[in-house]
């Protein structure tokens, strides 16, 4: 494992578990108006609203880094080939897709000063759909650019095919979650709607990557393995 690599392994099981405790707190009280109250141990007072959605994920943070560690510990290593930059690409790409469907929330729920009917409602989500697309890949590859991957481009190409699948799928999938619970507007299924959305498209940029990692792969071989 390199020198980083404990660090990574820690900061990984940290982020799945914050990110799973995120999820399973959105699924778990979706469609509803629950609230997660405690007392104050502070004073005998009325009790404290906690959110959920912020004490959840801390847990899970907390949770994911004690599992990393003991496993560490244990002798356990979740290592991947040397360079495959995985992190650096399904965070850039994730991040700079996620500026789309931030936009068209914000429009959808900003308050237009004119109705633009169903047709330019749909048009400002085609917009940002191929906005995110662009960005997504511009990200991929300026990050991967800048520590000189000789892959930047095979990658690109690669997801420039594979997002708009992954981007259908998360769409299937966020409908489907949110029709479990009747398009409830309410906070818990706007975050299970999104993380599963945003689960889908990590998928699809890991998938990416792996793929182009397997054209190195393939073009590393000994010229005598070609040739048999």
């Amino acid at each position: 494992m390199s020198k980083n690599g404990p660090v990574r392994q820690i900061l990984g099981f940290a982020l799945v578990g914050a990110f799973t405790a995120l999820l399973a707190t959105a699924l778990t009280q979706a469609g509803s108006s629950q609230q997660v109250m405690v007392f104050s141990t502070l004073s005998s007072g009325p009790a404290d609203t906690v959110d959920p959605f912020v004490v959840a994920p801390l847990t899970g943070l907390l949770i994911g880094a004690v599992i990393g560690t003991a496993a560490l510990a244990a002798g356990f290593t979740m290592t991947g080939p040397a360079g495959n930059r995985m992190v650096p690409t399904i965070s850039a790409g994730l991040l700079a897709a996620a500026v789309g469907p931030a936009i068209a929330v914000g429009v959808a729920f900003g308050g237009l000063s004119a109705d633009p009917g169903v047709a330019g409602i749909l048009a400002i989500y085609a917009a940002c759909g191929l906005l995110s697309y662009g960005l997504s890949l511009g990200a991929v590859y300026v990050v991967l650019r800048a520590v000189h991957d000789s892959l930047a481009r095979r990658t690109v190409v690669v997801l420039a095919w594979l997002l708009p699948i992954g981007a259908l799928v998360a769409v299937a999938a966020g409908v489907g979650v949110a029709s479990l619970y009747d398009f409830s507007h309410d906070e818990a299924t706007w975050i299970a709607t999104i993380a599963v959305a945003a689960a889908c498209v990590a998928l699809a940029l890991a998938l990416g990557r792996a793929l182009a990692l397997r054209h190195r792969s393939s073009s590393a071989l000994p010229s005598s393995d070609l040739d048999s």
